[in-house]
């Protein structure tokens, strides 16, 4: 009978091998053999003949030979070789990580005939097999986030993907400016919220001639006053030196700054108040 023709693996995987052949016409079957195992293969009036080839090892390349038998005898056959798909890359992981750079790291064997392909940013690199491969991804941007890929290449054959993310180290000196705006913000909503128990008793100014600090004192007249729980009018204004002030405010932030509440309390009340400067 005649040879076989249009041999051709249609798919394959780690574990086995699909074989697709053109049929031959009045003929009693095919006979495949490979690794020493034979084969055989029902003849078929379909165009074509389909045949997987199962429990196969994954990445290893295989020799067919398939022959066409009529009455028990063989073409002289053709040879075919054909391979499994590679396993996954395993153990990928980061060595070094900056702000701009990356190194990815992953598990290899040295003795087998295969290369890596990694896809990251639209680029594809390979490597070939050797006691680890190691790759190190530069120009990146700080504080970013990349997806990468990596895979097994064997007689033309990648194996299923690694996907991964990795993210680069942020600069530093930003995550401070972050604090120390979120410290800001706290402060803030903290004196928005605690407003009404600050009374500002001393104003700071220029002295423009000699270009000076001079501190304002405060004081009132006909201001309504507490005292033993009454109110009286009229009292003499109370003055309060700078040099007494620190003194004065200590005495008003006591008991949960109470002086602070009757203070204010006063001012209110006041029918007219005086500024005046010491």
């Amino acid at each position: 009978p005649p040879d076989v023709k249009d041999v051709q693996s249609v798919s394959q995987n780690e574990t086995s091998i699909t074989l697709q052949w053109r049929s031959i016409s009045n003929i009693s079957s095919y006979f495949l053999v490979y690794n020493e195992t034979n084969n055989t293969v029902p003849a078929t009036v379909e165009n074509y003949v389909i045949k997987i080839i199962s429990d196969l090892t994954s990445m290893t390349r295989y020799n067919f030979t398939l022959f066409a038998v009529f009455e028990n005898i063989k073409s002289s056959g053709i040879k075919y070789t054909a391979a499994t798909v590679p396993p996954m890359v395993t153990g990928v992981k980061m060595t070094e990580r900056t702000t701009t750079n990356v190194t990815l790291v992953w598990n290899v064997d040295k003795w087998r005939e295969w290369t890596y392909i990694l896809y990251f940013q639209g680029i594809n690199v390979t490597f070939q097999a050797n006691n680890f491969s190691l790759h190190k991804l530069s120009g990146l941007q700080p504080g970013t986030e990349y997806n990468f890929s990596v895979v097994t290449n064997f007689f033309e054959l990648n194996s299923k993907a690694y996907e991964g993310v990795i993210v680069t180290r942020v600069i530093v000196g930003s995550v401070t400016a972050v604090l120390l705006f979120g410290l800001l913000i706290c402060i803030a909503v903290f004196v928005y919220y605690r407003r009404s128990s600050i009374i500002r008793l001393v104003l700071v100014v220029a002295d423009r001639p000699s270009n000076r600090l001079t501190p304002f004192v405060l004081y009132h007249s006909r201001s309504t006053l507490f005292s033993s729980g009454t109110k009286k009018l009229g009292k003499k204004p109370k003055v309060i030196s700078a040099a007494k002030f620190s003194s004065h405010f200590h005495r008003l932030s006591q008991n949960d700054n109470m002086g602070f509440s009757e203070e204010y309390e006063v001012h209110r009340n006041t029918q007219q108040t005086q500024f005046h400067c010491l």
